[in-house]
């Protein structure tokens, strides 16, 4: 996958109730990925996921992972996946997002 534009999308309701499945975005052997001004709302999982083979050249700017919702495990009643990045090798941007009701996984290996 190469030269994507994900933008101005809700993405919600993925997978109520079932731990281990349902991430939002799931990002493998991609380059040159941008993924902006979304809102991201009661995901099962992780909202963005990266993992198995190279990503590279990935921005995530301008979205709204919202943890409020009832769909994923919580600690403190709020969201506990947030954001999984595994691969090697990654090259990744991270700004101007806005996180709340967040309250566990923001891994980057």
């Amino acid at each position: 996958m190469s030269n994507v534009v994900i933008r101005n999308l809700t993405i919600s309701a993925i997978n109520q109730g079932v731990i281990f499945a349902g991430d939002a975005i799931a990002i493998a052997r991609a380059d040159l990925v941008r993924i902006d001004h979304n809102r991201f709302h009661n995901i099962g999982r992780q909202m963005i996921a990266g993992g198995f083979g190279p990503t590279t050249n990935i921005t995530i700017s301008w979205n709204d992972f919202d943890g409020s919702g009832t769909y994923s495990s919580y600690c403190n009643g709020e969201h506990h996946w947030n954001l999984l990045f595994l691969s090697v090798p990654q090259t990744i941007t991270i700004a101007n997002n806005y996180f709340h009701e967040m309250s566990g996984r923001g891994a980057a290996h």
